[in-house]
């Protein structure tokens, strides 16, 4: 499952994996894209938790109370999709 155009949610028989494309810069491969594993989750909301606090570590935002408001508000977003906890057949 594709999360924007540089992320992706997968998953094998343990784990839910999240990725980011990136490009190869150097050798063979240069200017090819890639998938790179960013972490392995038990449930899919731990993968989208941890890609909104990347997302936000990387963001212009610099006020610490700012940043903690951001994050709960988007943690009470997830937590309100009604994720399921269990790896479907397919994802």
């Amino acid at each position: 499952m594709n999360i924007g155009k540089k992320h992706r949610l997968i998953s094998d028989p343990l784990n839910f994996i999240l990725q980011k494309k990136v490009i190869t810069k150097n050798g063979d491969n240069a200017g090819k894209e890639r998938w790179v594993n960013i972490g392995y989750f038990a449930e899919p909301k731990n993968a989208l938790k941890t890609l909104a606090d990347n997302k936000l570590r990387e963001s212009d935002i610099t006020n610490f109370k700012a940043i903690v408001k951001k994050q709960a508000e988007i943690y009470s977003l997830i937590e309100s999709l009604n994720i399921p906890s269990t790896i479907p057949e397919k994802l």
